[in-house]
């Protein structure tokens, strides 16, 4: 609905004027994702996601750090326009698409990790 839309926009024009803060962009990227989730009518997600707030934003900070956020505003620029065109499979798709993304970081960080571990 309307007021969820106004949610969603809201965090990601302050994702975007936070840009260069990432403790700040971390933050409406989190709030991003709640409002997806809220709007989603789906409870289960959405307690997911405030569940696991607080950690992933805090891991988010160092990860955008490392990884920038342009890509990630991107992705959520396009599920949030999806939602406004009511297109749920778009939405579906981008989303899916953001969060593989992000896997593939996290591995690419994981193996960088293995590889930097001491050797006997």
């Amino acid at each position: 609905d309307e007021v969820d839309l106004k949610e969603m926009n809201k965090y990601l024009k302050l994702a975007f004027e936070n840009i260069d803060n990432e403790s700040m962009f971390a933050k409406c990227d989190m709030d991003f994702h709640l409002a997806v989730a809220k709007a989603s009518k789906n409870k289960i997600l959405y307690q997911l996601f405030e569940i696991i707030k607080t950690l992933y934003t805090v891991w988010l900070v160092d990860f955008v750090a490392n990884h920038g956020k342009e890509k990630s505003d991107h992705f959520h620029n396009k599920v949030y326009q999806a939602i406004v065109d009511r297109d749920a499979e778009k939405a579906s798709d981008y989303m899916k698409n953001h969060l593989y993304d992000v896997l593939h970081k996290v591995e690419m960080d994981v193996r960088h990790e293995r590889s930097d571990a001491p050797t006997l």
